[in-house]
């Protein structure tokens, strides 16, 4: 198990090694001839943790995901407003404001806030 490749996806990653952790304790603990009941509760604290921080990684990527798709949207209307604006525009305000929105768009894309879709 490559550990690096695990942690690799966040905290998603980090919350499955945690309770893949708490297996091998498990499994260890059961091995023993009379389980502890103070390990074992102690192992399935630390499996409620890893759940909670399971719960918590899955809300912070959907979150995530739903600030994406608003980012992909406002993206999609700005290049329809700036294409038009360059088009009709001969106002050198707005002309320097839509090549600010462009570049400012480009960047986005470059930084993979937004998908490149043009």
């Amino acid at each position: 198990m490559n550990i690096e490749n695990i942690l690799g996806y966040g905290f998603i990653g980090f919350a499955f090694l945690l309770a893949y952790l708490a297996f091998i304790l498990l499994k260890k603990e059961q091995a023993v001839d009379a389980p502890r009941s103070s390990i074992l509760i102690s192992i399935f604290t630390f499996m409620a943790f890893s759940l909670v921080l399971s719960g918590g990684g899955l809300y912070l990527q959907l979150e995530e995901n739903n600030y994406k798709s608003q980012l992909q949207e406002l993206s999609r209307v700005l290049d329809q407003k700036i294409k038009h604006e360059a088009s009709t525009s001969v106002s050198p305000a707005m002309k320097s404001l839509v090549e600010q929105l462009d570049v400012l768009l480009k960047k986005a894309r470059k930084d993979g806030l937004i998908d490149d879709d043009s």
